[in-house]
């Protein structure tokens, strides 16, 4: 009986504790405003984003990134080219590498798997239809959008997804050298795989 009474006692405190923890955390304004997502980067093991001012490619994340600058240079040069796509079809591509930059990968990367708009995947699909994949144009080989990213094992919704903000992209209407972002023409397989493995 004097232990359940101890324990009773100690929950009580604890509860006491994270209430006054909650309180004083909305006094500093800490908490995070209603309907905003915490922020946390699922692709590296739940680490906190932060300002990574060196970074050479998807510079729009400098501000507040989920990767370091070391890590894009082991992605980006793991990968293998996309044959035949046009700047447009690199932006797509070098944006959707990105991804493991964004301080909101929390919503659209879990367990292991990377969710994707359909709005995004359909123009992926448009952009890139001209490209050689496996051997064989896009367009030949993939219905549509939809198709095309599921075949990459990628999820496809309408919210909760990754998709392509120009306003963050600053490559946006610029060549593909500028900002010091090097676009790169690359296949899916290392995004998709983890691994370097070959596709084709």
């Amino acid at each position: 009986m004097a232990t359940n009474g101890v324990v009773g006692y100690t929950c009580i405190n604890m509860t006491y504790v994270y209430l006054c923890l909650v309180l004083v955390l909305i006094q500093l304004n800490m908490l995070p405003a209603e309907g905003t997502a915490v922020q946390f980067c699922s692709f590296y093991d739940n680490r906190s984003p932060r300002p990574q001012p060196q970074l050479t490619n998807c510079t729009w994340y400098k501000d507040n990134s989920c990767c370091m600058q070391h890590e894009i240079e082991v992605m980006f040069s793991q990968v293998k080219p996309l044959q035949g796509s046009s700047v447009t079809c690199q932006r797509y591509v070098n944006y959707l590498m990105c991804y493991i930059c964004s301080p909101h990968q929390g919503e659209f990367y879990r367990m292991q798997k990377l969710t994707v708009c359909s709005e995004f995947c359909n123009d992926f699909y448009k952009a890139c239809s001209d490209s050689i994949l496996k051997g064989r144009v896009i367009s030949n080989l993939y219905q549509n959008g939809t198709h095309f990213c599921k075949s990459r094992r990628l999820e496809v919704k309408k919210t909760q997804c990754f998709n392509f903000d120009s306003d963050l992209d600053l490559s946006s209407g610029l060549s593909p050298m500028s900002h010091n972002t090097q676009l790169f023409t690359l296949s899916l397989s290392f995004l998709l795989l983890g691994t370097s493995t070959n596709l084709y």
